[in-house]
């Protein structure tokens, strides 16, 4: 199994290094595991489908965002410690 690299701001190596050593199937792998573990989570085919619409809101955001020259943060960089899980039990 390949080795995910992290991605969050504080990682010292830059994008373009991350994306050259990284293995070309640890994002299908992680988008599995992902999936996977929201269903086993309780999220039904609809939860799991709104929770990919608003992540490619968020990503659709952040490239309009750079296109125009503004900078955000990381959500990694500005999350809290107190992040509520998706589902609770």
């Amino acid at each position: 199994m390949p080795t995910l690299l992290p991605v969050s701001g504080s990682d010292a190596l830059d994008s373009s290094s991350r994306e050259q050593s990284r293995d070309p199937r640890s994002v299908r792998i992680l988008a599995k595991t992902m999936y996977r573990e929201l269903r086993q989570n309780g999220l039904n085919e609809q939860e799991v489908m709104a929770l990919a619409g608003e992540l490619l809101s968020l990503l659709a955001t952040d490239v309009e965002d750079r296109r125009l020259g503004h900078s955000r943060p990381c959500p990694s960089d500005t999350a809290s410690a107190t992040t509520q899980p998706l589902v609770e039990r």
